[in-house]
């Protein structure tokens, strides 16, 4: 038995909640204050009927009843890596990219808003017949910055401060039961990958101005890029020549196999939706994705392009999916009855071989039956499988596409894409490393972006240093200065705004830095937040006076510029570093502290006066920013 650090009931050593005041009970007693500034999504989900079934039940049932859904709810949430933050009777807050950020928080939230809507549904089943009426639920997501606080101390536990909690706690309060409401950032975030409707703008208690909510109903699509104002296609125009080169070997007969690298953002799934758009029409084209949330799913890739192809749906029933796999299979091979068995495993359909078959005679049956489908259709005519996002594979999916790729049937086509930190070895294989945009095709992109042949040098100067030639960068910028008046129209052009905002980083930029910085070893966060404050560039012997440790400085700038956050920008006379871009200099500075930035701004200029000597007037204007930052 151990007890609950917020009221102090005993509790089973195997309860995840307190069964008197339902506060987690994963809790540290002793844990040390750990407070920053991070974006994380939030969600509240409040009960629907709670006070119907306090009147009809008696009150230890009231908990049984409430204690299963927020079982439940903790399951769900932790499968998506978020974490339950407090339960207060019939409520739930819950918690995405807090201590770790993933991308794709947002998606992740809203994924599990839903499937907590269709588990309490399910609940209904053994519950309505108990209360006399059904339970329903109803649930607010927001995203924003935010400080964490995840402490207990004296037996009072504090949580996440911020506007973020305070929206997602209003939009709750606004949605009817059943429904998920979210807000401007989070839509913006998810957008084009769930189906969502607009309910135009509401006045929230709390909110100076009325704030846009949109409902989301459902998931649309495993393989849909969110949706967001595209620019023209621009500095690829090599690349795709080289994926026609290799699609042109397979019309001949000779399977081809096409690897694209890239950093986050740099265009590798547009490439790839822009060389399909221009494939002929006798060309069969398959495509799944891996997702970062789904790592720890075994062929969830392989999945993914299985129910693309046959049009499966994330809602379907067990039954439907069934239908569907056995009509979809039987349609393309003949002897479908040796096929089907490891498909429906891969779904874990009720019936199928399941746990009585080992893990390497099934995955021998699987690559069967994939290899099986893709040569049927390959020898109906060109074949294109395209794989996205390898880099979140678990290790099952890469070594089945390893043994595939060894097999491919002559008029195939077989493209993946990965980042950097990931890497494919197979024989034959083609790698296209996609590569920062010129200035000058960053000037065009920025050009078709705001429909205008002239835009301001001031604007495309502002990008080229803040996105480094990042294509998504460039777009998620752009779209955010229009959307927050940072750039407004002047005749059949556009120019900043006078308060124009040069700090701001949109959401889902953010997003993407933050989880990089996430997945350092926290001696390197720690270093990469300190030559933040510094800035764009650094020096060696500044960051070593403020950090300490040169020995263990210099293999964390190794490794720094290894992982391609930053470089060297000069060896002689000083070695001096570069952030790769300005962005991610600027998403790591704000995720401290005001107070611990006003220490290390400190430090750097003492670090400054100390070191420079004769040159300390030629920095005089650098020392004096620190000193009064």
């Amino acid at each position: 038995m151990r007890a609950c650090v917020s009221c102090g009931a005993s509790a089973a050593d195997e309860a995840r909640f307190c069964s008197q005041c339902a506060a987690p009970l994963d809790k540290a007693t002793n844990a040390s204050p750990r407070q920053e500034r991070r974006q994380v999504t939030v969600f509240f989900s409040d009960l629907s009927g709670f006070t119907a079934m306090n009147e009809r039940l008696d009150p230890e049932d009231v908990r049984d009843v409430v204690n299963k859904i927020w079982d439940r709810a903790g399951d769900i949430v932790g499968r998506y890596d978020g974490r339950i933050n407090k339960l207060l009777g019939d409520a739930v807050m819950a918690v995405f990219g807090d201590p770790v950020a993933h991308e794709d928080d947002p998606s992740r939230a809203v994924r599990a808003a839903l499937e907590l809507h269709a588990a309490v549904e399910g609940l209904n089943q053994d519950f309505e017949p108990r209360i006399g009426a059904p339970i329903g639920i109803h649930t607010g997501v927001s995203t924003g910055v935010v400080l964490t606080s995840e402490t207990i101390l004296d037996g009072k536990q504090t949580g996440p401060l911020g506007d973020a909690i305070n929206l997602a706690s209003r939009l709750q309060t606004l949605a009817k039961t059943g429904q998920v409401l979210v807000g401007p950032e989070t839509r913006r975030a998810i957008e084009g990958r769930f189906d969502l409707e607009d309910l135009g703008r509401h006045d929230l208690k709390g909110k100076g101005e009325p704030v846009a909510v949109a409902r989301v109903h459902s998931i649309v699509s495993r393989s849909v890029t969110p949706a967001r104002r595209q620019g023209r296609f621009v500095g690829r125009d090599t690349e795709l020549s080289l994926l026609r080169d290799e699609l042109e070997r397979a019309r001949k007969g000779t399977p081809a196999f096409v690897a694209v690298s890239g950093e986050a953002g740099s265009g590798k799934t547009r490439l790839l939706e822009e060389f399909r758009s221009r494939l002929a029409s006798d060309a069969t084209w398959l495509e799944g994705r891996a997702y970062p949330f789904a790592q720890g799913i075994p062929y969830y890739a392989v999945t993914d392009l299985i129910s693309n192809s046959l049009g499966i749906d994330e809602a379907d029933s067990s039954e439907t999916l069934r239908i569907k796999l056995e009509q979809g299979i039987a349609a393309i091979v003949e002897n479908s009855s040796e096929i089907l068995p490891p498909l429906l495993q891969l779904y874990d359909i009720e019936g199928s071989e399941g746990s009585s078959i080992d893990r390497e005679a099934y995955r021998g049956r699987l690559l069967q039956s994939v290899r099986a489908i893709l040569q049927t259709l390959a020898d109906r005519g060109t074949l294109i499988v395209c794989l996205q996002d390898l880099h979140w594979a678990d290790p099952s999916t890469v070594d089945l596409l390893r043994q595939l790729a060894g097999q491919l049937s002559a008029s195939t086509l077989m493209l993946f894409n990965y980042r950097p930190e990931f890497s494919f070895h197979e024989g034959g294989i083609r790698e296209i490393k996609l590569e920062e945009l010129s200035d000058r095709d960053t000037r065009e992109l920025v050009a078709s972006l705001l429909d205008s042949p002239e835009v301001p040098n001031e604007l495309v100067e502002f990008l080229e240093d803040r996105t480094g030639g990042n294509p998504f960068f460039v777009e998620e910028i752009v779209n955010s200065l229009i959307e927050n008046r940072g750039l407004v129209r002047n005749g059949d052009g556009w120019v900043p705004a006078q308060q124009f905002d040069t700090t701001s980083v949109p959401t889902t930029i953010r997003g993407v830095i933050a989880a990089r910085i996430d997945r350092l070893e926290a001696e390197r966060r720690r270093i990469i937040q300190e030559a933040s404050v510094i800035g764009r560039e650094f020096l060696f012997t500044i960051l070593s006076q403020v950090s300490g440790g040169e020995a263990t400085l210099e293999e964390g700038l190794m490794e720094l510029e290894s992982a391609d956050l930053i470089r060297k920008r000069n060896v002689d006379p000083d070695l001096e570093y570069l952030f790769k871009h300005a962005l991610t200099q600027e998403v790591a500075y704000q995720g401290l502290l005001r107070r611990k930035r006003q220490e290390l701004h400190g430090r750097v200029a003492q670090a400054m006066e100390r070191l420079l000597g004769d040159r300390h007037r030629e920095y005089a204007e650098s020392i004096a920013y620190h000193f009064t930052s």
